[in-house]
Parts: structure tokens; sequence; C-alpha cells
């Protein structure tokens, strides 16, 4: 997978697939990249933490490189810019490589008969080519013909019998689950962050030791730890919580606080007054305000919401009411109840006049932290592709 900043002539994956595969560079003569990431094995190792020079412990296991020119995010914790530069950094790995510094690397190469030629023929302009940025280049070359067409892409193509009846169901089950929330794009995933423990305590649940901090070790950003859902002000918020997280908010801390109309306005009194609650029968929507929580989707999605049913709103269970003020920012206008009302027009009118709210509201706290608060079931986001690109946005503009 070719482009102008990375492009792949024949020369350099010769060299590259010859150094992917060569133990020889690293510090004690015996690990390769292909140690780690393995044909066998579908581009990994096949182990829970992968296991570096002189037996040295990875902290995660090791992604595959089957596809990893097609990916935005190099690394778990996108910790890397490029491929290029993954392999970079890999040369002078104390766990992956051993070695202590470029020099070395290069007067190791230099020992090696026949890379000299190779090296000429890959990069014929540069004088000296034998360098580490080169071998990065030279490897991410080979890395990024590490591609694995299939049946799905000749589908995609427009070719409809490409797949067998059962995974075209599997598809459609795959879409209407909402999995493609999370996983889409070129790679039908891998172009996103997510959360462990969205839906409970990832580390009670698993065991798992040490905990593992994920991109917040690398972007040192409180936004990466920060996402709150349901939380029950009578059994999961005490005073201390609510000054803990105005504190977080005060150091330039963010925070995601969903499906909490309750408590919102014990968080932000100054802000939130108060929610209002849907009715059995009603009918919950968002508007479409000029926001950039609902990049992407367009008004007809928004119908899939509720499924055009007579229940009570399956995506926002309450509406906040919120003070105008400069730190205030309305992010989506308000649920709108539609349908089912009793009486007659005028009374439904006004009705819906006293039933409205917010369901997505921004918070810049005296320009230092930033929350987002919504009303936004987070099962919802979860399962339903509209929700969860809703979801994802919200996160998307906390991030940035």
């Amino acid at each position: 997978m070719a482009s102008a900043e990375s492009p792949i002539p024949r020369e350099r994956v010769e060299l590259g697939r010859s150094l992917f595969f060569d133990p020889r560079l690293t510090i004690d003569g015996n690990m390769s990249c292909s140690s780690c990431h393995q044909p066998a094995f579908y581009g990994t190792d096949a182990h829970p933490k992968s296991i570096g020079v002189q037996q040295r412990p990875h902290p995660r296991n090791a992604p595959t490189v089957l596809n990893a020119g097609a990916l935005n995010i190099i690394h778990w914790r996108g910790d890397r810019d490029s491929l290029e530069d993954q392999v970079a950094k890999a040369a002078t790995s104390p766990i992956t490589s051993g070695q202590p510094d470029e020099k070395a690397v290069i007067d190791r190469l230099s020992r090696v008969t026949g890379y000299a030629p190779l090296f000429a023929a890959a990069f014929p302009r540069e004088p000296q080519p034998a360098i580490v940025q080169n071998i990065a280049q030279a490897i991410s070359a080979y890395e990024r013909t590490l591609l694995t067409p299939s049946l799905f892409d000749a589908y995609l193509s427009g070719n409809q019998e490409a797949m067998p009846p059962a995974a075209r169901a599997g598809l459609a089950k795959f879409i209407n689950t909402g999995c493609v929330a999370c996983h889409n794009g070129v790679g039908v995933g891998g172009g996103m962050y997510q959360k462990f423990g969205v839906v409970e305590d990832y580390w009670k649940a698993t065991g798992s030791d040490p905990i593992d901090k994920g991109r917040a070790d690398v972007t040192k950003d409180p936004a990466d730890l920060y996402v709150l859902s349901g939380l029950d002000p009578k059994t999961d918020l005490d005073t201390n919580d609510v000054r803990d997280l105005r504190l977080l908010l005060s150091k330039g801390g963010k925070l995601l606080l969903l499906d909490n109309g309750t408590v919102s306005p014990i968080l932000f009194p100054e802000y939130v007054r108060g929610s209002l609650v849907a009715t059995e029968g009603d009918i919950s929507n968002m508007d479409v305000p000029e926001s950039p929580v609902f990049d992407g989707l367009a008004p007809l999605d928004l119908r899939y919401f509720n499924n055009d049913k007579r229940e009570v709103p399956t995506v926002c269970k309450v509406a906040l009411k919120v003070r105008q003020d400069d730190h205030v920012v309305l992010l989506a206008k308000h649920v709108r109840i539609h349908g089912y009302l009793s009486g007659g027009m005028t009374e439904r009118a006004q009705r819906m006049e006293k039933i409205q709210g917010e369901t997505v509201v921004q918070v810049d706290d005296h320009d230092q932290g930033r929350a987002l608060l919504s009303t936004l079931l987070l099962e919802k986001g979860t399962v339903d592709p509209v929700a969860g690109k809703l979801l994802a946005n919200m996160i998307e503009l906390l991030m940035h």
C-alpha cells in the first residue's frame, strides 16, 4: 500500500524483507522483527506479552503487521507517528533491539556482508545510504506490501456473489447490531481509540496486573482516564467526589458524563438547573444543529434512534435544563418529544414547549478544563451505530 509519502519501489522492498527477517542487528544477534511478527501466526507471536531481547518482556502483545500500512494508529496506544517512526525507534529500543544507539546499529550492519549493494540499489541518490532512517523506510516499505485481500474486498468492489449467503447474513447482523460503530474503515477497525471498562471495571473483571493506563501514559491527558456513565447520586457520588471532579477540571482535565440527568445539576449547579424526564409513549429525537457531535451524521440517520416504535426513549431518557452562560455551549440543541401526545394541536404544542431540553452540553470550566454532559445512554452507544457515532464524536471533541 504505497503513497506519495511512502513509496515502495521493488529494491526497497527487497532490502526491507531481508532486514525484517535478519536477527543480526540486535544486541545478541538472535532476535529479528519476525520474532514477534511471525508469518505462521498471522504477523503476531501468539503471546499475551511479547518477549524481546535477553528475555525482556514487552508491556503488551505484538499487533499484527498484516495490513499495518492501512492504519493511522500505530501501536496499541498510538505512541508512534508512522510505520517508519515505529521501526526507527524499535532499532534502539532496550526491549526490541537492545542496541544502545543508532551508531551501534550501523556498526553492526556494516559488518554484515551483502547489505552495501542492497542499500545502494534501494537509495541510489544517497552517498551514505546505510543509516537508521533508511532501515526504517526499507522495512516499512516491505510491511506495506503485507496486505490480505479477501472475499469481502471483492464484495465491496461490486461482486455481490463473492461472499456466500451465510457470510452476507453475518455482515447484515454485524451492521445491524452496531459493530460498525467501532469496526469500520478500510481495515474494518483499528482507526480509533477505545476505553477498556466502559461497561464494567475491566481491571476488576479480568484481574489484570499491572493496570495498563494505555494512551494516558502517552498524552498525559486526564481525558484519557475519566469517562463516567449512569452515576446514582445517592450511592455513587458524594461531596468528595464532586470536589475531586471539579478539581480535575480546574487543573485542565476533561470529563465525559453520560446518562446522568441527576448528576449534572449536582456537579454543575451554576450551569444545569435540572432535567426533564420523558413519559411512556414519547419518542425522543435530537435536532441537528451546526455542531461537531453530529459530524458524519445526516438527519435521516437519527430516525434509527428509536426504530420508530412507541416506547420510552431508548437514546436519551432525560434532557437537561441549562442556564445560558458564556461557559456553556449547547451541542445538541434539544430533545423534541413528538407523536403519541394526547390533546389537541394547541395542547400538544404547549406540552412540547415545556419538555424541551438539552442532550449534549459542553462546559468550559473557566477556560481550564472541559466537560461534555450528555444524557445519551451508554448501552445505546454500544449497539446502535448512529448513537455509537455520536459517542465517538463526543470523545473526539474532548480529545481535541
